[in-house]
């Protein structure tokens, strides 16, 4: 998996984990990449572990985060096409087992039945995607600040 790498700043430490801000910059002003505009501009949170190679992170301490880079065609279509498509094939099947050649109380239970499993297949990928590819973290060198993402692989 590609990963492209944010810098952040630690907000809190407590209980083993951290809070880092990340500070996405307005993708008109980076101009290296389209990643940034595929994510949004402005500040996020992410919570990582609270210690890098043994050490303690420090509220305020200068931080990089390793994120997961996720295809934003695979994402629209899992959140959009598949349930779409599901609603449609539920609403065909639902129609099989009507009488007649309307549309009725069946088909819409089963399209909207299969709607709601295509969110549930959108929550269980997402689910395994953020387990598989963790975020990492490491300490910023001094003075590093701009968008460095990764490149894209050909």
């Amino acid at each position: 998996m590609d990963y492209r790498e944010e810098p952040g700043v630690v907000l809190t430490v407590q209980a083993g984990r951290a809070t880092v801000r990340l500070n996405r910059r307005d993708p008109a002003a980076c101009g290296s990449c389209c990643v940034c505009a595929g994510a949004g501009a402005g500040p996020t949170t992410h919570e990582v572990g609270s210690a890098v190679d043994g050490v303690d992170l420090v509220p305020g301490e200068r931080v990089i985060l390793s994120v997961p880079a996720v295809n934003a065609y695979f994402v629209m279509a899992l959140v959009f096409a598949l349930p779409m498509a599901m609603f449609v094939v539920g609403v065909l099947v639902g129609h099989a087992f009507e009488s007649g050649d309307e549309f009725g109380g069946t088909s819409v239970l089963s399209g909207i039945a299969g709607f709601l499993l295509a969110y549930g297949v959108a929550w269980f990928v997402n689910r395994r995607v953020r387990r598989s590819a963790p975020v990492g973290v490491r300490r910023a060198p001094q003075g590093e600040e701009s968008c460095s993402h990764a490149a894209p692989e050909a």
